[in-house]
């Protein structure tokens, strides 16, 4: 990349980057992964390739450009478990990055509303249901029972200590 000479003109493809609350109406304005906002030129063309609703959540409708309706399940349990998406006319389900792509852009029909208010977290250490031997983390995912006794709090997953620099 650095064989690039001053005056020179590019196409340049800045992939995968979330549109930010614009600074005009004329122009775009994209946001990385630190949250540091930039204002795209005049000149940037932009593709849109999700929806800001995206990825789908279990109960999701999606509509496909050619207006087929998509239901979004989770398939599995645990942690192996998915999000496909299966269309309302039957002929088809897939995995959701495999609609997006093939059938883009979506736009979401319908999603349940869900309050804040009224959803339950687990404490750390509190057992997982329908997972005997296992409780809940202070990184929020599964431990062994037998481990969280000895004194690991957090998952193999995560193996650097959450709040306060020590395991237990």
């Amino acid at each position: 990349m650095s064989d690039f000479q001053p005056g020179e003109i590019v196409d340049l493809t800045i992939k995968g980057v979330c549109i930010a609350r614009p600074r005009s109406a004329t122009s775009v304005t994209i946001v990385d992964e630190h949250g540091i906002t930039y204002q795209m030129p005049p000149q940037a063309s932009v593709e849109r390739i999700a929806p800001a609703e995206w990825p789908p959540q279990p109960g999701d409708l999606w509509r496909d450009r050619d207006g087929s309706v998509w239901l979004a399940c989770r398939v599995g349990n645990g942690d192996v478990s998915i999000i496909t998406m299966i269309c309302a006319d039957g002929v088809a389900d897939r995995a959701h990055e495999q609609v997006l792509a093939r059938l883009g852009p979506l736009t979401l029909v319908y999603r349940e509303e869900r309050a804040e208010d009224d959803a339950k977290y687990p404490e750390p250490g509190s057992g997982i249901p329908d997972q005997p031997g296992y409780v809940v983390g202070k990184c929020g995912h599964r431990v062994a029972a037998s481990e969280w006794r000895a004194g690991f709090r957090v998952c193999e997953r995560c193996p650097y200590p959450v709040e306060g620099g020590e395991q237990s």
